[in-house]
C-alpha cells in the first residue's frame, strides 16, 4: 500500500566519539520519500536534536521491545519513536542472524555493520565504520599527516580523508591568521565611531571594500547588519592589506538609507577613532531645474 505507507525513506544517523576512540550510536532521523515513482528526490532539511534529548526520563527507549541482540535507538523527528539497532555482527529480521567474521574483521574500536545479504554466494557483506584518523574497507590504514602538527599559529590540523591523497589534511585557523597551514597573519580593521550628530537608527550596514584599478568599481570585502548603530567595527581580513573604503549604510526609515564614509586607507592594519563623515544625496547637490545634459 505506497499511497498510505511509504516503504522507503532516508536515515541520518548520528554517532558519538567517546573515550579511547570509541564510537557510540546515538540516534536518527528519518524521512520518508513520498514519491517514490518518481526518477529522482530531492531532499532538503535541517538536522535539529529534539527538547527532550539529553532527558533520560523523556527517552523514547525507556520502554521497549528491542531484544538482546539489538539496541533500542530514538528517531528525533518522530515523537516517541525509536528503532532496534543491531548489535555489532547481527543483521537480518529482529537482529536474529549472525555473522561470526565481525568479531575480527574490523580493526580495533571500528564498528562491524552488515550491509546486506548475498543470496548468490550465500554470505553476509560485512562493513566498517571507522573511528578518527582511520579508513580503508576495515579501517586498518591510518591518517598520520596531522601528526607532525603542519598548521601554524595555533591552527587545528583536520584530515580530509581524500583517496587520492593530495589534499590530506586541511588547516582550521584562528581568527587571526589565514592561508593553507594559517602561516598568513590578516589584515586588521578596528574602528571606534564618534558620532558628531545622534541618529535614530533602526539599523546600520557595514560595507568593507577594495577598489579595483584601473576600473574603480568597488568590490565588497565583508558586510555585516547591526541593529541600531555599532560604536565600533571589528574585522580581520584575509588579505595583506585591510579593505580599503569602509562605509556605513544607516537605515533611520525604510524608505532612503544615510551613508557615512567611515575611512578611506591603504593599509596593512587600520586602528582609529573616527567620526564619519555623511554623504549628501545626489539630488541636494542640484538646483531646483537644473538638468544635467549628456
Amino acid at each position: 500500500d505506497v499511497l498510505n505507507h511509504h516503504p522507503y525513506s532516508v536515515h541520518f544517523d548520528v554517532f558519538s566519539l567517546g573515550k579511547n576512540n570509541t564510537i557510540k550510536e546515538v540516534g536518527s532521523w528519518h524521512y520518508p520519500i513520498y514519491f517514490d515513482y518518481l526518477p529522482a528526490f530531492h531532499l532538503a532539511v535541517v538536522l535539529k536534536f529534539p527538547p527532550w534529548f539529553g532527558n533520560a526520563t523523556l527517552d523514547p527507549c525507556l520502554e521497549n521491545s528491542c531484544n538482546n541482540n539489538s539496541t533500542c535507538m530514538p528517531v528525533f523527528n518522530q515523537n516517541h519513536s525509536y528503532y532496534c539497532s543491531c548489535k555489532s555482527g547481527y543483521y537480518g529480521k529482529d537482529c536474529s542472524w549472525y555473522e561470526p567474521r565481525c568479531e575480527h574483521y574490523c580493526a580495533d574500536n571500528a564498528l562491524c555493520h552488515i550491509d546486506k545479504y548475498d543470496s548468490h554466494i550465500r554470505k553476509a557483506n560485512p562493513s566498517c565504520l571507522c573511528t578518527m584518523g582511520r579508513f580503508g574497507a576495515r579501517c586498518y590504514l591510518k591518517y598520520d599527516d596531522c601528526d607532525s602538527n603542519p598548521c601554524l599559529n595555533n591552527g587545528t590540523c583536520l584530515s580530509t580523508y581524500d583517496r587520492s591523497g593530495e589534499v590530506s589534511y586541511i588547516c582550521n585557523c584562528s581568527v587571526q591568521f589565514y592561508g593553507n597551514e594559517c602561516q598568513n597573519e590578516k589584515a586588521s580593521v578596528n574602528v571606534a565611531l564618534n558620532m558628531t550628530s545622534e541618529l535614530a537608527a533602526l539599523a546600520t550596514v557595514v560595507q568593507l571594500y577594495d577598489i579595483a584599478i584601473p576600473s574603480l568599481m568597488r568590490l565588497i570585502q565583508h558586510q555585516r547588519v547591526t541593529y541600531g548603530f555599532p560604536s565600533t567595527i571589528t574585522y580581520n581580513h584575509p588579505d595583506a592589506y585591510a579593505p580599503y573604503l569602509g562605509v556605513l549604510k544607516v537605515y533611520e526609515d525604510l524608505v532612503r538609507p544615510v551613508y557615512f564614509i567611515m575611512y578611506l586607507l591603504h593599509q596593512s592594519e587600520i586602528n582609529i577613532t573616527t567620526s564619519p563623515e555623511r554623504c549628501p544625496h545626489a539630488s541636494s547637490l542640484l538646483h531646483t531645474g537644473e538638468f544635467i545634459d549628456k
